[in-house]
């Protein structure tokens, strides 16, 4: 069995905790909005930074390249 508890603690001057709490039911929150359903293969970020990463790899290779052909780099 499961009840719903609202629980307040204080300290006494004493430096003792005094714990007070009776049986409540929790608050009807209303949503005014619905969180629209996150699907992961449709992102268009990540699409976008798959894209970015190729290129950063491509751009590696090609600096490294040239690098290499004008032996400034072992």
């Amino acid at each position: 069995l499961s009840l719903p508890v609202n629980v307040r603690c204080s300290k006494t001057d004493n430096a003792e905790w005094s714990i007070q709490g009776m049986t409540a039911l929790p608050p009807h929150v209303e949503r005014p909005y619905k969180a629209e359903p996150l699907v992961c293969g449709a992102s268009s970020s990540s699409s976008v930074h798959r894209n970015r990463s190729f290129e950063l790899l491509v751009g590696f290779m090609a600096l490294s390249s040239l690098l290499h052909s004008t032996r400034l780099w072992s």
